[in-house]
């Protein structure tokens, strides 16, 4: 499934950020999340500097997509052991 390789790509940057110069094509990736139904930006970027993977990690950490996480989940019985790997805490976030 590729939406659980960019979240492990985004857990592995959790431990090492990596903050790059600015490059327009990869600030204009979006990803779409199943679970909320909607395309959000993969990156942060001040217009001078590029946080990798920030976008995706924030939208992640929202109520809103816990929420509708677990409706998702509860709608397509997905499997229970693998939810937690979709949802970031703000601990997580704030690193």
């Amino acid at each position: 499934m590729k939406t659980v390789s960019k979240v492990k790509e985004a857990r592995r940057l959790l431990k090492k950020p990596q903050v790059q110069k600015f490059d327009g094509s990869l600030h204009t990736q979006k990803f779409w999340c199943y679970c909320c139904g909607l395309e959000v930006e993969k990156h942060v970027t001040d217009g001078n500097m590029m946080v990798l993977f920030a976008g995706l990690i924030e939208h992640m950490a929202t109520p809103e997509h816990r929420k509708n996480t677990h409706t998702f989940w509860w709608q397509n019985k997905a499997e229970q052991k693998i939810k937690d790997k979709f949802l970031f805490s703000k601990e997580e976030v704030d690193r």
